[in-house]
């Protein structure tokens, strides 16, 4: 992962609180994590169905 990402998540609460939370979950490292909050900033603010419906998969 670019340092330069690394950074930002970490200088920002809100990127980093999401960061750690999923990375909570079995399988998801630091990547994956930047990866999920930079595409869907609104993990944390929908629910499952709606996060589910913005990305074309069903729950």
């Amino acid at each position: 992962m670019n340092d330069e990402l690394a950074e930002l998540i970490e200088s920002c609460p809100d990127y980093s609180a999401k960061s750690e939370l999923v990375q909570s979950m079995s399988g998801i490292g630091k990547v994956s994590a930047a990866a999920l909050i930079s595409y869907l900033p609104e993990l944390g603010l929908m629910n499952s169905k709606q996060v589910a419906a913005l990305v074309g998969v069903h729950q």
